[in-house]
């Protein structure tokens, strides 16, 4: 498997919302204290987007806006329009109290409303990523992505797939939405890491560097082995002092630490799916012993593996 088809398939969507919004101008969406990441296709009209500190973007029908992680800023039919906050506004559908392992909308949520003036219509996806360090991969990616018109070929089809969920009340509802949300999530992560100028550091940057996709690709396939700098600089094709300082100024951090961070999107992997001791999940990704493992695992994720696997057993 690939870097990149490595790297998504870690990635799994925990939670998530869907919406229709349909506004009239004059409007304006606070999203600043929503914490979820979210994705609005804008289906008719055009909207201003300004983050804090930012300059207005301006977004049209066809173009998408998507954030991992949500974002401090304002959604505006026009410049200087006041915003209301977005747990404020008159939403029809199964009463939002959040997403997380045990929080998930069991029905989609409609939005009318505005001055009446200019239509805006959008479909939206709110969703938040399983607690893992899998996120940690997608920090080189910038705040805020704008998919102009034409740049997510598959999104068409997933305007149909939320359409046809918007009034769907049947049971089987979430199990549907979630995938669906995989999908269109993990679809257009693919269409931005695809683009050349998306990240000026990370893994992802890595990735289009001759002499790191080689060591990135060693850490990925064969996480268990026993890799030091030394090794991986023989991937490189370097010496260890010249891996080193590349592979921390390319993707912002040192080899080790990403071979540690990798080892434990595994672990989780292994926490959630398999009945696998500590024990034999240290040995697994390549930690020798369990005591490491507990001890790193709790330095990244600030939980121990034991309570992690039973915060998803719980949620399940």
């Amino acid at each position: 498997m690939d870097l990149l088809s490595q790297v998504l398939s870690s990635l799994r969507i925990e939670s998530t919302s869907i919406s229709r919004w349909r506004l009239s101008a004059p409007w304006g969406v606070d999203v600043s204290r929503f914490e979820p990441g979210f994705c609005l296709r804008i289906i008719s009209g055009s909207l201003c987007w300004q983050g804090e500190d930012s300059r207005p973007i301006w977004l049209h029908a066809g173009d998408t806006l998507l954030t991992l992680r949500g974002s401090k800023g304002q959604l505006r039919s026009e410049l200087g329009t006041r915003c209301t906050a977005i747990h404020e506004l008159p939403w029809q559908g199964d009463s939002y109290t959040g997403l997380g392992a045990n929080r998930q909308p069991s029905s989609a949520q409609q939005l009318q409303w505005g001055g009446g003036g200019e239509a805006c219509e959008l479909l939206g996806l709110a969703f938040t990523f399983q607690y893992s360090s899998s996120v940690q991969l997608l920090s080189s990616l910038p705040e805020i992505i704008v998919l102009p018109q034409g740049q997510a070929p598959a999104a068409p089809f997933f305007t149909s797939a939320i359409n046809h969920l918007m009034d769907d009340h049947q049971p089987g509802y979430q199990a549907v939405a979630g995938q669906l949300s995989e999908l269109v999530v993990l679809s257009l992560l693919r269409e931005v890491m695809l683009t050349t100028n998306s990240a000026a550091s990370g893994w992802l940057k890595g990735l289009q560097d001759r002499h790191i996709h080689p060591a990135l690709l060693a850490i990925h396939n064969t996480p268990q082995q026993p890799w030091t700098l030394t090794n991986l600089a023989q991937q490189a094709k370097l010496s260890r002092s010249a891996f080193a300082a590349r592979f921390k100024r390319i993707v912002g951090m040192g080899p080790v630490e990403y071979l540690s961070r990798w080892r434990i999107q595994i672990a989780c992997d292994h926490l959630r799916n398999s009945s696998d001791s500590v024990e034999q999940i240290a040995a697994q990704t390549g930690f020798g012993n369990d005591r490491t493992l507990r001890r790193v695992f709790k330095q990244q994720l600030g939980i121990s593996p034991r309570d992690y696997r039973r915060h998803y057993r719980a949620g399940s």
